[in-house]
């Protein structure tokens, strides 16, 4: 009963986190006097968010454990299907060279080189994937259906969320649909990169090299 109750707790805590973390994101777009840095990129929500992020994994470092995934793991990172897996976003990066050419823009390229990569794999997979793996079941039964991992799945389902959502300057709330199910698909993998290696560091790079290349790849071609 009594761990039950802890679980039950863990997920409360993970809504709450989840909805400061979009508010904190969020903000900035939508006030501008907030704003720390005044540019077409939301340096200012994900600077908000990170803190909030490293804060946050710090305050409940002992609930995480045993998936504490800040740090290095060196028995575990250079595993060859994690290193494979990390790859993975990086080639498909590459097909960004189908995309219409677009301009130069260093601001861009800083900007997806460290502020994506660092706020989304400690938020999503330091703290709400440590939070979900100790609250759910390794596997659960869905009808005739074995489901293992469903922390990863709802993981890549809680990513898909936040980028497939849209608001507007008008406050009108839209949903992405193909944008919604391609992050579910780099969330999901990212989950798995960072249970398999035991660290967030190998979907950090991953995630933020992948991003660059989007954006470098149709600026020289």
């Amino acid at each position: 009963m009594a761990k039950n109750q802890t679980k039950v707790k863990s997920i409360i805590i993970l809504v709450l986190i989840f909805w400061v973390y979009q508010i904190l994101l969020k903000a900035p777009t939508q006030t501008q006097h907030i704003q720390i840095i005044h540019s077409k990129w939301n340096w200012t929500g994900k600077i908000f968010t990170i803190t909030f992020g490293t804060c946050i994994y710090y305050l409940i470092r002992e609930r995480l454990k045993p998936f504490d995934f800040i740090g290095f793991k060196k028995e575990s990172i250079f595993l060859k299907r994690p290193l494979i897996v990390a790859s993975l976003p990086i080639l498909l990066a590459f097909f960004s060279y189908f995309n219409p050419k677009t301009e130069y823009d260093f601001e861009t390229l800083l900007y997806e080189s460290t502020m994506p990569g660092i706020d989304e794999e400690v938020m999503f997979r330091a703290v709400f994937l440590g939070i979900m793996l100790n609250a759910l079941k390794e596997r659960i039964s869905f009808f005739n259906l074995s489901i293992r991992n469903p922390s990863l799945i709802l993981n890549g389902l809680l990513f898909g969320l936040v980028h497939g959502v849209q608001i507007t300057e008008e406050l009108d709330v839209n949903f992405d649909y193909l944008m919604g199910l391609g992050t579910f698909f780099y969330g999901y993998l990212y989950g798995w990169l960072t249970v398999q290696s035991r660290s967030i560091l190998l979907g950090v790079f991953s995630h933020n090299f992948s991003n660059v290349l989007i954006h470098l790849i149709p600026m020289i071609k």
